[in-house]
């Protein structure tokens, strides 16, 4: 959540759990004060009632028999797999025997698919209190429409915070590897690719919510 330009809005009597060095806090009865995506302010409830009242808030969240975390971080997941989860043929597989199973649907998934999969994984995450994650994402069939913007506009539509991580694979079947051959990108695509999604999508400023990177492997499996 964030107030508008500089205008603060508060989350108003709640019980806020917060960590204090190492130690775990559990704080009934507080207000936590935010602006421009930052918290300023965390305190008692009642010293910003009289403040609530003069209308010096551009929101109010009543918080009273709620609790207020931080938000937890998803640190690996593949967003899009979603659309081919609990498949009976695949479900009892073992990793490898599962992609192999796996990689004739993909292999038929457009952005409008990957944009689908990524709200419903985006929405799960967020209904579980996970507000940022990464997404590892490595299929890129060649003369399909999926571009990573179709995972970023999901994101940015439900306001989560994504480290979007650009993989790859370059080794089909045919050379020994477990995609098959229409599912690879050559290795010079790759790169291309790899140096137009740091120009495109990287946000390095404080408090972004995208940042981007690279977990690719050439020749090799899925940079994942």
């Amino acid at each position: 959540m964030s107030g508008g330009d500089s205008t603060p809005s508060v989350v108003h009597d709640a019980t806020v759990i917060t960590a204090v060095g190492p130690d775990v806090r559990v704080l009934p009865g507080h207000s936590l004060v935010f602006a421009d995506g930052r918290i300023t302010e965390l305190l008692p409830a009642s010293g910003v009632t009289t403040r609530v009242a003069d209308g010096e808030f551009e929101r109010v969240f009543p918080g009273e028999g709620h609790l207020v975390v931080p938000g937890l971080v998803n640190g690996h997941h593949h967003l899009y797999q979603s659309l081919t989860r609990c498949l009976p043929a695949v479900q009892n597989r073992r990793l490898f025997d599962w992609l192999r199973g796996l990689y004739p649907y993909w292999r038929k998934l457009d952005r409008r698919a990957v944009y689908l999969a990524a709200q419903v994984s985006l929405a799960e995450l967020l209904l579980h209190g996970c507000t940022t994650t990464n997404d590892h994402f490595y299929l890129r069939p060649p003369g399909s429409d999926i571009r990573l913007e179709a995972v970023l506009s999901a994101a940015r539509e439900l306001g989560m915070r994504l480290h979007l991580c650009r993989g790859s694979m370059t080794l089909g079947q045919s050379a020994g590897g477990l995609p098959p051959d229409d599912c690879i990108e050559r290795d010079e695509d790759v790169l291309a690719d790899c140096a137009a999604v740091l120009d495109e999508y990287h946000d390095p400023r404080p408090f972004s919510l995208c940042r981007s990177s690279l977990a690719v492997t050439l020749n090799g499996e899925p940079g994942a």
